[in-house]
């Protein structure tokens, strides 16, 4: 394309007013994020880029220089024509991201991962105690970059919202008294006009008030009331009006989250975008999104697939950021589990098809890779495999891999400034599940079919 990039790796083939921090723009039916200097940015990275001290490149390579691999994995980053990171893994990241000239998402951690989390039970979000950690947590992360013109704006949890049964559940066994149990509670008296007899025959329950509700434990729900569960044809059992009470108290645990994250950060920072929470879009019913949609900016589903973005689009009418795509995992020797696909050849041609689908929504602003600069290391974590760029012993670069992301990274602003028709798009999301079955390992396409089907 003729115009060229800025120094935020913004595209000057679009202009619009510069306000020396990252916004967000429709300009003729094409959203883009506006970089400081005023042009036309698509966000393209790799999420997790940590540097493990026990990785063999630690000694071997970087000689035990902790900042000279963090400025390292991002120089290649940028060499590999990637221009961003959103799910950045703490300071030491976005230290090294200033150094460069890397723009960046600021992380702030108001819910812990999932697989951080383990059993521990969710927070009462309703609670005092809840607002307080929110303010105390903007407190210590937003003052060291609310005047950062880098920062693309703050995401502050990474899937909350899987198995938001356990979480309605970890609510509804709090004390009586507690903030969230009541507001929950309230919600059901209201969705069933006070009327004990309908909560009792749709549940099957014999409750005699609603304030019997408050004992703990006295509601629980199961995993089929997930969104999830609803969408695996044929395995469906729970009532539409069930789903509805459970929806709408999905709804007001995601709303308040949104609320609070919005008004800490905000009141502290006025300058950067609230990028909101990274989800897993299948854990999202449409009350959730609509509960959480006016308290961000965009909407960050972090796959492009168990969504139908035009539907959600047309809903909510905010950009969309694809947050934490998924390009496939090459097994070590003897592995055998997730999306495990025959080689890093195949890895880096779902990575082009990837890049070319989500960036020819005119309504996406950015599509982030789930993977890191080096592999993931088996001894330290047998879960992994080989999702980086490098190998985590020689450094060296998974080159049938890399040379295809590098290629198709050149393209990101073609791409984004030549929107498809929505058949069209259509039909590269067929072909891009179709070439993720060819991928994949003999035997795991029907695990893959029933994860996202």
């Amino acid at each position: 394309m003729d115009a060229g990039l800025d120094g935020f790796g913004g595209w000057t083939g679009v202009s619009a007013p510069s306000t020396g921090f990252f916004y967000l723009e429709e300009i003729d039916g094409r959203w883009w994020f506006i970089d400081p200097e005023g042009h036309g940015f698509i966000s393209v990275g790799v999420n997790h880029v940590q540097q493990n001290p026990d990785a063999p490149v630690f000694q071997k390579v970087y000689k035990g220089d902790m900042e000279a691999w963090g400025e390292a994995d991002f120089a290649y980053l940028k060499e590999c024509g990637f221009n961003s990171i959103y799910w950045t893994s703490g300071k030491r990241n976005t230290d090294a991201c200033r150094k460069q000239h890397f723009p960046f998402a600021v992380v702030i951690n108001l819910i812990h991962h999932p697989v951080s989390r383990r059993e521990k039970p969710r927070p009462d979000v309703f609670s005092d105690e809840f607002e307080s950690l929110c303010s105390s947590v903007a407190d210590k992360v937003v003052p060291d970059y609310k005047d950062d013109p880098l920062a693309l704006g703050y995401m502050y949890a990474g899937a909350p919202f899987t198995e938001m049964h356990d979480w309605l559940n970890d609510i509804f066994a709090l004390p009586e008294d507690s903030p969230g149990k009541l507001e929950l509670v309230r919600i059901l008296r209201e969705i069933h006009a006070n009327d004990i007899g309908s909560l009792n025959e749709l549940y099957a329950s014999e409750f005699g008030s609603f304030d019997e509700l408050l004992r703990p434990g006295a509601l629980r729900f199961n995993a089929d009331f997930d969104p999830l569960a609803r969408m695996r044809e044929g395995l469906r059992v729970v009532a539409d009006e069930q789903l509805r009470d459970f929806d709408a108290l999905c709804g007001a645990v995601a709303g308040r989250l949104g609320l609070l994250a919005k008004k800490h950060i905000g009141e502290r920072d006025p300058n950067h975008l609230i990028l909101g929470p990274s989800v897993k879009e299948y854990n999202m019913s449409m009350a959730m999104w609509d509960a959480l949609a006016p308290h961000v900016d965009l909407l960050a589903p972090q796959h492009n697939e168990l969504v139908d973005l035009h539907e959600l689009y047309s809903r909510i009418g905010k950009p969309i950021l694809i947050s934490d795509e998924n390009v496939g995992m090459v097994p070590h020797p003897g592995q055998h589990h997730g999306r495990l696909i025959k080689g890093q050849r195949e890895r880096g041609e779902i990575y082009e098809h990837m890049l070319r689908l989500n960036l020819g929504y005119p309504f996406v602003v950015g599509a982030e890779m789930c993977g890191g600069v080096h592999d993931n290391i088996k001894e330290l974590n047998p879960n992994y495999s080989k999702n980086g760029l490098k190998d985590a012993e020689t450094d060296q670069p998974h080159e049938e891999a890399v040379s295809r992301m590098v290629k198709a990274n050149a393209k990101i602003y073609d791409y984004a400034a030549h929107p498809l028709e929505k058949s069209e798009l259509a039909r590269l999301k067929s072909e891009h599940q179709d070439r993720w079955r060819k991928a994949l390992l003999p035997g795991l396409w029907p695990t893959y079919l029933a994860f996202v089907m």
